[in-house]
């Protein structure tokens, strides 16, 4: 493991940084960075949740032994797409909102010892400098500090933050970034959780074929065990945000009962 730098540490008379604590918030001009990421982020969710439901509707028809229809496939197309795009909208607004609260609370501290983040309503994340397992550069700019000693200590650092490439430097001076692409758990959470709702609620509510429900009904209570264990492990949540995800298991309860019925009516 390198040493710091201790040049890179010098404290300026213009920020808060000491010469051992080096202190970063969201810079000026952050948020409305901000809002156009969660733009292109839920209009990308739109496209992929609209693409696996309509895949999902097709593969009921396929095991319920119908023809393939392209005008009925347009038609799901646009209807959900439709839906989900009324949805989207709706959401862009609260999701911004929502971003200002969480990141203009939003601290950073690097020391010597350790890189700490700090948002009031979450659990704090601290990792000290010698359990860093890597520090992941993204191709929009975000960065990712891992722990070694934990999946849930994970330090994310938006690229609106302050003094960003002073920032860079000095995670570089612990150890060379990961520059190569690789999903973080909280983003594996996400897509697991779309591709597994959005593939299962069509085909439990048209199929017929009890091996396919059995097989839904396994995927779902499966992933629902695995989600109950990450989200109450999760340091990149608060309270707020632990009741959504609880609320969503209901969703699965619902469409796990629905199984359950045509399997056995």
């Amino acid at each position: 493991m390198e040493i710091l730098d201790a040049s890179l540490f010098e404290s300026r008379p213009s920020d808060k940084s000491t010469a051992d604590v080096n202190h970063y918030v969201i810079s000026e001009g952050g948020f409305d960075a901000m809002k156009k990421v969660i733009v292109k982020k839920l209009v990308t969710n739109l496209i992929v949740m609209t693409i696996i439901i309509v895949t999902g509707i097709q593969l009921m028809y396929f095991f319920n032994g119908q023809e393939f229809d392209l005008t009925l496939l347009l038609i799901n197309f646009i209807s959900i797409a439709v839906i989900g795009a009324i949805s989207t909208s709706l959401k862009i607004r609260k999701l911004a909102k929502k971003n200002i609260e969480i990141y203009s609370n939003y601290e950073l501290l690097l020391t010597s010892d350790s890189i700490v983040r700090e948002i009031k309503g979450y659990p704090s994340v601290s990792i000290p400098i010698p359990e860093i397992k890597d520090i992941i550069l993204h191709k929009n700019g975000n960065l990712t500090v891992r722990s070694r000693s934990s999946i849930h200590d994970v330090i994310g650092i938006p690229f609106q933050i302050e003094r960003y490439d002073e920032l860079e430097a000095k995670l570089s001076s612990i150890m060379p970034m990961n520059k190569k692409f690789k999903f973080i758990n909280q983003e594996i959470y996400r897509v697991l959780f779309i591709i597994v709702l959005g593939g299962t609620m069509p085909i439990i509510s048209f199929s017929e074929n009890p091996i396919v429900l059995v097989f839904c009904v396994v995927l779902l209570l499966s992933f629902s065990i695995w989600s109950f264990i990450f989200v109450r492990k999760s340091k990149n949540l608060d309270a707020a945000g632990r009741r959504k995800s609880y609320l969503s298991y209901l969703v699965f309860l619902v469409f796990v009962f629905l199984a359950i019925y045509k399997i056995f009516q």
